[in-house]
């Protein structure tokens, strides 16, 4: 019996102390994940911390300020403006934070937004008291929640107000951050001027996961859906709908097998319209090959830092680029590199036009890059090859002269096609109109032919014959 009662003492006094062993290790962990944050985002400094320590459960904020670039920008925008932003975070110690579950924490965070030179009452970027709620597993890793994300007619900048439904966004994390995956959903967005410009973008889905490669370089993928984004100009709904695209979805993704990655992007629309030109659909597809990992990686985080120091100084940026070129572009250039399109086309109620290719860097050594270039050496390594095909239909509609009134087309459009046509730069069936444009050990051509500009014009007319004279009597 006794035995009995020491395990119950035993096990009361782990279960008591177990909650603040637990908040001093999440304290520590705390410290390490700031300093390790600050190390690796530059562009933010801590400029206020708190954190009270207690039993069951912890109290901590935070007061960040991001050094956004352009910080030359014209006085009162956005954009020269340090933002900053408080988070306040109650952290409930495991094993039963809150008693609301099991789990090594779960942490209750509000965020307050607002530019550092905003006054009380005057803060030029806010939201509806976004709360953030993160849930902290035993064993590293865990989930995180946004609630209550929303602006409501908020002024981020002079004249220029936001408005928002409720974000929803959900991310899971592992130990250490070595994997993130993202899913969240915005139904609208809308960013309106005085002058009643503005921008709407309506049912927007997101979703990716990424997994650590190298250092910072995570591979994965991800996908964003928008049904629809709509410009208006100055005066709102009367000065008419300038821009809408529907339908709009983004694929992306980056994998890295041994020293190398690639790099695929998909981007469709349903219905375009900008202006006067009106399109049925459009397509991108393109990837990038062959790319060395730890080149890439260091220059993603080289150019990165290199736009948060210089701001708009461009010297600074200049010198940057040039410092990171040297040893990680050239690095890059010299692993044969390939920029593929896979699919490039637009399609109108006339018809649709299409690219495909690739531009390939081959055979290039670091030694071709020593001062002074050798430019025959550097463009002799570059090989360029594109399928261009356009349908007919579209072709005669693009090259129609202008209706009465209209604007004037490019000057004899139809009878450049056609010289292009005779000269064989072209090919043409009843459907399709199609040339290949290649750039080859320097040199650039047409359908195969070597071309020159001097195609592009007007044939010389025939020399006059001179006039016989008249026979005299």
């Amino acid at each position: 019996m006794k035995r009995v009662a020491v395990v119950v003492v035993l096990l009361a006094a782990v279960a008591a102390a177990a909650p603040y062993l637990i908040g001093w290790q999440l304290e520590r962990d705390a410290d390490a994940r700031l300093n390790e944050a600050q190390a690796r985002v530059p562009f933010a400094a801590v400029s206020g911390r708190h954190y009270a320590r207690g039993w069951l459960s912890s109290e901590e904020t935070l007061t960040v300020t991001l050094r956004v670039p352009g910080r030359g920008a014209a006085a009162g925008s956005v954009a020269g403006t340090p933002v900053s932003f408080s988070v306040h975070s109650t952290i409930y110690h495991g094993p039963l934070p809150a008693f609301a579950g099991v789990g090594l924490a779960r942490i209750d965070s509000e965020v307050t937004v607002g530019t550092a030179a905003a006054t009380a009452g005057q803060q030029r970027v806010a939201a509806t008291a976004p709360r953030i709620e993160t849930w902290l597993r035993f064993f590293g890793g865990g989930t995180s929640v946004a609630h209550d994300f929303v602006f409501r007619n908020v002024e981020v900048g002079t004249g220029l107000h936001l408005s928002s439904a409720p974000l929803e966004l959900r991310a899971r994390f592992s130990r250490h951050g070595d994997s993130v995956d993202f899913d969240g959903a915005l139904k609208t967005l809308s960013l309106v001027a005085d002058s009643g410009a503005g921008v709407e973008v309506r049912d927007v889905r997101l979703k990716s996961h990424g997994q650590r490669a190298l250092r910072s370089l995570m591979a994965g993928g991800g996908s964003l859906d928008v049904g629809e984004i709509s410009a208006t100009g100055a005066g709102g709904d009367a000065g008419g709908r300038t821009v809408s695209v529907r339908d709009l979805h983004y694929e992306g993704e980056l994998g890295v097998q041994g020293e190398f990655a690639s790099i695929a992007a998909v981007l469709a629309t349903g219905a375009v319209h900008v202006a006067s030109t009106e399109l049925t659909g459009a397509r991108i597809e393109l990837g990038y090959e062959h790319l060395h990992a730890d080149s890439l990686e260091h220059l993603t985080v080289g150019l990165r830092e290199a736009q948060l120091k210089s701001g708009t100084d461009g010297a600074d940026m200049q010198a940057a680029l040039k410092a990171l070129w040297k040893p990680y572009g050239v690095r890059l250039v010299s692993n044969d590199p390939a920029f593929v399109i896979r699919d490039l086309e637009a399609s109108t109620k006339d018809g649709t036009v299409k690219v495909s290719g690739w531009v390939r860097a081959t055979g290039y050594t670091e030694k071709d890059f020593d001062p002074p270039l050798d430019m025959k050496t550097v463009l002799g390594k570059i090989t360029v090859s594109l399928e261009v095909a356009i349908d007919t239909t579209l072709l005669e509609h693009l090259t129609a002269p202008p209706a009465e009134g209209a604007a004037p087309a490019a000057p004899a459009s139809r009878a450049v096609v056609q010289r292009l046509l005779d000269q064989g730069y072209l090919t043409q069936s009843d459907t399709q109109t199609r040339t290949h444009l290649a750039f080859l050990n320097g040199q650039f051509t047409v359908n195969g032919r070597l071309f020159s500009p001097a195609a592009l014009q007007p044939l010389p007319a025939p020399p006059e014959r001179p006039a016989k004279p008249r026979a005299t009597r």
